[in-house]
């Protein structure tokens, strides 16, 4: 992750940053970190909660 805004993570939000970027490609990547701290930890907060209610319904 070179991007600073993806410093300091949980090993939680780490994990879903690692599947998201799988998805998002490099701009996707440079366009979600340029949306600061604040918006990414929101996003990856939103997605973890997602993949958790997907998962439920396994």
């Amino acid at each position: 992750m070179e991007h600073p805004v993806f410093t300091n993570l949980s090993p939680a939000q780490q994990d879903a940053l690692n599947k998201l970027m799988s998805m998002l490609g490099p701009e996707g990547v440079s366009h979600f970190a340029s949306q600061g701290p604040e918006a990414v930890n929101a996003r990856l907060e939103s997605f973890s909660r997602y993949e958790n209610a997907l998962l439920e319904h396994v």
